[in-house]
Formats: C-alpha cells, sequence, structure tokens
C-alpha cells in the first residue's frame, strides 16, 4: 500500500494561517446593481441560485426571518488508508463569519450554485466523488441531514464520507489529516468547521482499531460502542418524531411585523429571535472568487450546546431529546441534551435534572461558529458533562454510544447541533 504522509498539526496550522492572506470582512450597505436585492419580497440573488432570505409563517409558531436554500448542498468527506492508518482530505477554508477567518472543512462544502459555477469562479476540488461514479470510491456513509432548523427553512444537505485510493494527492487548499490528529482537534475551539463535525460523528468508528474507522480515545465509549442497540429504546425516540412541518406560507419581509429593513439589512424592532441579517463584503485569495458581497446572519450575544453524559453499569451513555423548530422539515429532530441558539436569552440546563444529589463535570468545553458562510461570527459554547445522580428531565432519553451512532445514520432524524457535539465523543476521557 502506497504511504501518503499526513500533515502535523503544525504544518495544518501554517496552512491556515497562509489561507488567511489578504483576507477581510466589512459591513456594508446594499447598492443598486450589487448581485443581491430585495426582489419579490425577499433577500435574493440574482443569479437566483445559492439562497434567499426569506419571511416564513407557521402553525403556533411566531413568523420568522429565515434563510432558505431549496438546493441542496453537499458535505463530503474523502478519506484513505495507508501505512499510517485512516485520514481525511479536508479544506483550509476562508469564510466570512468565522472567528478566525478560516478553519478545517470538508473536502467538499458546496451548495448547487456553488459546484455548478454559478458565480463562474473556481472549479470545487474533487466534486465528481459526489457526483458521478469513480472506480476508487468506497462510499461508507450517506445521508439527508437537517441543517439548524431555527435558521434555515426546510434545509436539508447530502452528507457522505467516501473512502478513496490514498494516492490521491492533496492540492491547493486541501491538506490529509490523519484520524489521530482530528481525535484530538475535537478538543480544540475554532479548529473545525460545524459542517466538519457533523460528518466525524457520521464517520465510520472503531471499537477495535482496525479498518477505515476513526477510535474513540476514552476505552468506556469504545465499549459503550459495542454495546448490543436496544429495540424499544430508539424505537420510542424515532415515535417521538411526528413528522409535521409547522410552515404555512411566505411573507413579504417588509410585512413581517417586528421588522424593519433598510440599506444594511433586516432588524428586530423588539428582540425576540436575537438576531439581524446584514450585509458583508469578503475579499479573499483562497477562495473560488476573490471578492463579494452577501447577507449573514447576525446573532447579538452566544449559543449553547450540551450533551450530558453518564456512566450506567460501565457503560456511557448521553442525553438525547425530541426538539420542534419552526425550519425542520419533518416538524422535530433529535436533538443534544440541552440547546440554546445564539440571540436567544441565557437560561440554566443543569437545574433541570431534579434532585438534591446530581452532580456536574465539564469533561470538554469548546468555543464554535455556526457555518461562517451563513453567520457571522455567531458563537457556542459546546459543552460534554458527565452526570452523577439525580433524575434526568423527562424529555430526555439515555442511549448508548452505538444507539447514538445509530441515530446519527439516519437520514432526517438529528439535529446538525447534536451531530457536531458528538465528535466531541471521540476525544474526551472519562
Amino acid at each position: 500500500m502506497a504511504l501518503n504522509n499526513f500533515m502535523t498539526d503544525t504544518t495544518t496550522r501554517a496552512r491556515l494561517r497562509a489561507a488567511l492572506e489578504g483576507f477581510s470582512t466589512r459591513k456594508v450597505a446594499l447598492k443598486a446593481g450589487e448581485a443581491w436585492a430585495l426582489d419579490d419580497g425577499a433577500i435574493i440573488h440574482k443569479s437566483r441560485g445559492f439562497f434567499s432570505v426569506v419571511g416564513a409563517r407557521f402553525d403556533g409558531a411566531p413568523d420568522a426571518v429565515l434563510l432558505y436554500q431549496p438546493q441542496s448542498a453537499i458535505a463530503g468527506l474523502l478519506g484513505k488508508m495507508d501505512d499510517s492508518g485512516a485520514g481525511f482530505l479536508l479544506q483550509t477554508r476562508v469564510e466570512p463569519g468565522l472567528v478566525n477567518g478560516a478553519q478545517l472543512a470538508p473536502t467538499v462544502q458546496s451548495t448547487l450554485a456553488n459546484y455548478l459555477r454559478v458565480h463562474g469562479g473556481h472549479p470545487t476540488p474533487h466534486i465528481d466523488y459526489f457526483t458521478t461514479y469513480k472506480a476508487d470510491a468506497v462510499p461508507h456513509c450517506e445521508s439527508a441531514q437537517f441543517d439548524l432548523g431555527e435558521r434555515y427553512l426546510m434545509k436539508v444537505k447530502r452528507s457522505a464520507v467516501i473512502e478513496v485510493s490514498p494516492d490521491l494527492p492533496a492540492e491547493g487548499t486541501l491538506v490529509w489529516v490523519s484520524a489521530a490528529e482530528l481525535r484530538l482537534a475535537v478538543l480544540e475551539s475554532y479548529y473545525l468547521d460545524m459542517d466538519l463535525r457533523a460528518l466525524l460523528a457520521l464517520a465510520p468508528w472503531t471499537a477495535t482499531g482496525t479498518g477505515f474507522c476513526i477510535e474513540p480515545a476514552s476505552p468506556a465509549i469504545r465499549k459503550s460502542l459495542r454495546e448490543t442497540i436496544r429495540p424499544d429504546v430508539v424505537g420510542q425516540i424515532l415515535a417521538s418524531l411526528d413528522g409535521s412541518s409547522r410552515f404555512r406560507g411566505f411573507v413579504p419581509v417588509k410585512a413581517l411585523e417586528n421588522w424593519k429593513w433598510n440599506e444594511w439589512g433586516l432588524f428586530e424592532k423588539d428582540p425576540v429571535d436575537g438576531y439581524s441579517v446584514e450585509f458583508f463584503e469578503t475579499q479573499t485569495t483562497s477562495r473560488e472568487v476573490t471578492s463579494w458581497v452577501q447577507p449573514l446572519v447576525n446573532s447579538h450575544s452566544p449559543g449553547r450546546v450540551v450533551l450530558f453524559l453518564r456512566k450506567n453499569m460501565g457503560i456511557v451513555e448521553v442525553l438525547v431529546r425530541t426538539s420542534h423548530e419552526r425550519g425542520f422539515p419533518k416538524g422535530a429532530a433529535v436533538c443534544a441534551s440541552y440547546l440554546r441558539y445564539p440571540g436567544r436569552p441565557a437560561g440554566g440546563v443543569e437545574e433541570r435534572f431534579d434532585g438534591q444529589t446530581a452532580s456536574f463535570r465539564i469533561l470538554a468545553r469548546t468555543e464554535e461558529c455556526d457555518e461562517g458562510g451563513r453567520f457571522f461570527q455567531d458563537t457556542n459554547s459546546y459543552e460534554v458533562i458527565e452526570v452523577g445522580g439525580g433524575t434526568a428531565p423527562v424529555d430526555g432519553v439515555w442511549v448508548s454510544v452505538a444507539e447514538l451512532k445509530f441515530l446519527l445514520g439516519q437520514s432526517q432524524v438529528s439535529s446538525i447541533q447534536l451531530r457536531a457535539i458528538s465528535s466531541m465523543l471521540l476525544g474526551v476521557e472519562i
């Protein structure tokens, strides 16, 4: 088998710094003739591609300003096995909304408009592995997955992990990173983007250290990965997903009672959802095009995502719950133990455990950005917290790591925040 050395952590970080050369982003006012405009009641791109900013009406929930992207995006990860073990081909990706400007991202993270080059930019490297037959491709994971249900309307993206020949070179902004390096990287802030974290949670995990897989660091988590899946537990969770969307139609954004429009964007009159939509100009030398203006969601406070974990008779279990969000195509999804979107008022989470004997120990904590191509520095704390004692909230279900992996792999079942924070289980020690 051919040997393709993986990038060291130091070299990968140097690539990220190099990608930021010539990068800048700033708020701007929308001008006549720009690629984006308020037209037909929504903020749209002149190509009618990419995404739109729309007003939406719902049954039993307030009207909202959401991103609408009916063209399915691809989040795709290529991996390989060589003499050093498993590894993945990642982008050093610059985005206007990232806190640090650049992060490691999947091999392909692209809308239909991007990879069809509607903007006239450079081709998307290795897109053919996800759109046509390739003799050296071995698909391992393939599913349709929800995006942020309180920020996107009806968005489902194709998520795929494909094993390829170890001879495939890393060119341009791409780097080969080993599974061992990524196991450390999942515990670091602002290093891996949200789509990459979600794909690492979908990728094959192993309890034995063999094959095209990622091996969790903790022996206890590896043991839980070997547990038999309980049909009654998984069935209970799947039955809680009611399968009905609350969406009832579009509303012109100027007709939304709590929103106002000007050349700088859309703004709430009273802070309800806690975000605005503003225009930003980006300059960079490392993307498909070198300069553009686009709208970004800009939340006014950080969010929080928590995954509670416990040991039950030596088996690691995590607490998941079903949550209804306005933008979910099926109305509900399996979500993390606790979720507060950026912009929403802060609230407690640990006190939801009934009982004076509950104890809490933070096993891992990072700070993360929502996807930087749609959101401007919308940050969340990701926390994996071990719970001892107490009674869990009635809206939660404890599942083994094997059951969690099963749920994550199903199409249109899990939220992107649950997939993203689950990647941290690869690195935590318990």
